[in-house]
């Protein structure tokens, strides 16, 4: 039986999986457009424009969705998710902010997914200790390789700092030499099993990060 969470980030899954279709039938409509036109070219992942941007709200939040291979913000790209709600939503912006608006937690570059967005610094400071004090629940999808054999499963791996990189950045797993590491446990349940459009085998997961080690899902 799956536990509550993992139920309620199925549904939500579900609404993930509509969002992705949607940004895809909108992207080939657009490829449609340009071929008609004569102006054909190859739309990159990492050449999204400052209209690409869904965005639901609540209260004092907006829930965007990241695109992937795409910055949150970077003072030298000009199109980032921080510019995309710029774009989109200029009647929020807070210009006390580096970049406009105050954002509860981040994603990797090449990470897609939904981003809690705070309206003001009262729900900015809300969502930070829901986040702290680990009271909000962040489900993540992945694609990996091989067909897994089980329907749910517990990840207990150690991670950390790899001590022997001297800028600090380089991370690794426990049980070898120079590596600083601690505890790491992520719930894991299948989504699915496929293949990828090279023929490899791939299976869809679903995780939940039980503990907070940086770069644990990798």
């Amino acid at each position: 039986m799956l536990s509550s969470s993992l139920a309620l980030a199925f549904v939500l899954t579900k609404y993930w999986h509509r969002l992705r279709r949607l940004v895809c039938a909108r992207l080939r409509r657009s490829q449609a457009d340009a071929d008609a036109a004569g102006t054909a070219t190859c739309r990159k992942r990492n050449r999204w424009l400052l209209s690409d941007l869904h965005v639901l709200r609540h209260a004092d939040y907006l829930f965007a969705f990241k695109l992937p291979d795409l910055h949150i913000d970077h003072p030298a790209e000009p199109v980032t998710l921080q510019t995309q709600l710029g774009a989109c939503h200029p009647e929020h912006v807070d210009p006390t902010t580096a970049f406009g608006f105050r954002l509860a937690h981040q994603l990797d570059y090449a990470t897609s997914g939904v981003l809690c967005v705070a309206l003001s610094k009262r729900a900015a400071k809300m969502a930070a200790a829901c986040f702290a004090g680990r009271t909000a629940r962040k489900c993540y999808l992945a694609l990996v390789h091989g067909h897994v054999q089980w329907v749910q499963a517990v990840c207990e791996r150690a991670i950390g700092l790899d001590e022997s990189d001297e800028r600090g950045f380089r991370m690794a797993v426990d049980g070898a030499p120079g590596k600083h590491c601690g505890p790491a446990r992520t719930e894991c349940a299948l989504v699915g099993r496929g293949v990828l459009d090279d023929g490899r085998p791939a299976s869809k997961l679903l995780l939940r990060r039980l503990t907070g080690r940086g770069h644990q899902l990798r």
